[in-house]
């Protein structure tokens, strides 16, 4: 089964779970080990870009490429803060 099609089969509260329990993951590793940290990132964009091809998410697809943003700036490094940073703005 396609990645999209298994992903449409979750609620929108269960892709928003997910991906909230992968960046719960990057919290825990983010100072710990690197390598974890950076895979749970990936992941959390790859979740975000499903959501993104998503019809569901047509009104709010602003505001998951700006968290989509937000996010790559951690991968990059651009973003030093603690991601605590993206907990604060919910």
């Amino acid at each position: 089964m396609h990645k999209l099609e298994r992903w449409q089969k979750f609620s929108k509260g269960q892709q928003i779970g997910a991906i909230g329990a992968e960046l719960m993951r990057a919290k825990v590793f983010q100072e710990k080990d690197k390598k974890e940290f950076l895979s749970s990132i990936e992941r959390i964009i790859e979740l975000i870009d499903l959501s993104l091809e998503d019809n569901r998410w047509q009104g709010w697809r602003s505001m998951l490429l700006g968290f989509r943003d937000e996010i790559c700036k951690f991968y990059l490094g651009i973003n030093k803060n603690s991601i605590d940073f993206i907990f604060s703005g919910l």
